[in-house]
């Protein structure tokens, strides 16, 4: 059974922002054979942004561009985000560890009622399975999720 992974890419100070390529790397090495990877970008006067995502190797781009998302609030986001993870049809989403992905990826995990790992670092393929690692302890330590 194929799965769609959803990579939320930002855009700042007119620049798409380096975690958003991070990010489908992170999708990539989630991927399997079959497997879509879709990238979608919110904002205002993004459409340039977005065909520049259209470069990386990936399956589709959805990008929402409008007035009331120029600059991030949650409430003109989060039922944006709700909607493009439906179209989307998301198995999985990535977001950054940015200020707005630690805003967003809670709320979106709830909404959906789906487990969230954050602040991941890797992300390895098992036969059936994606291992999530992240540091604690000021990276003193490394916890591993399935």
């Amino acid at each position: 059974m194929s799965q769609t992974y959803l990579v939320i890419g930002e855009v700042r100070d007119g620049k798409l922002r380096q975690v958003t390529s991070e990010l489908i790397q992170a999708a990539r090495l989630a991927r399997k054979d079959g497997d879509r990877i879709v990238a979608a970008l919110l904002g205002y006067g993004i459409g340039p942004f977005a065909a520049e995502l259209s470069r990386y190797e990936i399956d589709e781009v959805i990008a929402a561009d409008r007035a009331e998302l120029e600059h991030y609030n949650p409430d003109a986001y989060f039922p944006v985000l709700c909607a493009i993870i439906g179209q989307a049809g998301a198995d999985a989403v990535f977001f950054g560890h940015t200020a707005i992905g630690r805003d967003l990826a809670p709320m979106a995990a709830a909404r959906l009622g789906a487990g969230q790992s954050s602040d991941a670092v890797s992300v390895e393929r098992s036969a059936d399975d994606l291992l999530f690692t992240r540091p604690l302890y000021a990276g003193k330590a490394f916890e591993q999720k399935r």
